[in-house]
């Protein structure tokens, strides 16, 4: 999954970063949780896909966050998840960890899907619930 997952893992917490960037050299994310050093947090690539990935360990919800990518001409920009729940206020232009609440996303899915199904209808599609990125 692209963007930034809470997660916990043999009870460690932490955030999954992945981030599609297939012509970067390098790519780091940098945020609250490392005082935006970009050395502190490089991530992986994998080759095949063009994603990169990582675990922070101790990054945790309200933590603003961005993609530092190196591109193949040297250039060095910052750049906002796409993928984000939610982003700072102007001027700032950072995403924020967000994370949803499972058991309650479950539950109202089951709910919802129940519904459609007693009503006949054949399909349904839906579209991720966000902030606008510039408020």
């Amino acid at each position: 999954t692209l963007g930034a997952q809470v997660m916990e893992l043999n009870g460690v917490k932490g955030v999954h970063f992945a981030v599609w960037a297939p012509n970067a050299v390098r790519v780091s994310v940098i945020g609250d949780f490392n005082d935006w050093d970009d050395n502190a947090h490089p991530l992986d690539k994998d080759d095949s896909s063009g994603i990169w990935l990582g675990v922070v360990k101790g990054a945790s919800r309200g933590q603003r966050y961005q993609f530092r990518v190196r591109q193949y001409d040297g250039k060095v920009v910052n750049k906002a998840d796409p993928y984000a729940f939610r982003t700072e206020v102007r001027p700032g232009q950072a995403s924020v960890i967000e994370g949803l609440q499972r058991g309650l996303l479950q539950v109202s899915l089951k709910a919802l899907f129940h519904s459609v199904a007693k009503s006949g209808i054949s399909g349904i599609s839906g579209i991720p619930i966000a902030f606008h990125t510039s408020d």
